[in-house]
């Protein structure tokens, strides 16, 4: 049984990899619909960042479609970065529909929520 209507996972993606996979299937069992922020999504061409947003979109949606999970249960938004994190959650909020509860790895993503 879902709990919440609509839940957000935060994360870099670079690249998409089975953890996440796992994760994004192991939330969908707690929410009708997920927003899916690809973080970061200004920064590429770079040793930790290989990937553009795009790309990592591509990758996140053939690597669900491959699992089976229905498009609609799922959005793939992307979100540049601040350097002010008093505003960051402002600007996710901005650019997503509404929701409930976030998920993410990050401590200082948990703590911003």
């Amino acid at each position: 049984m879902k709990r919440y209507k609509r839940g957000l996972y935060v994360g870099r993606f670079q690249p998409f990899h089975k953890g996440h996979l796992q994760v994004i299937k192991r939330i969908l069992e707690e929410v009708e619909e997920l927003i899916i922020v690809i973080g970061s999504s200004q920064v590429s061409h770079e040793l930790d960042n290989p990937f553009t947003a795009g790309e990592r979109i591509a990758m996140v949606r053939r690597a669900l479609t491959e699992e089976g999970i229905d498009a609609s249960r799922y959005y793939l938004i992307p979100v540049p970065d601040t350097n002010m994190h008093s505003i960051w959650v402002n600007i996710v909020i901005s650019l997503t529909p509404p929701f409930e509860v976030v998920y993410s790895n990050s401590p200082l993503t948990r703590r911003l929520f």
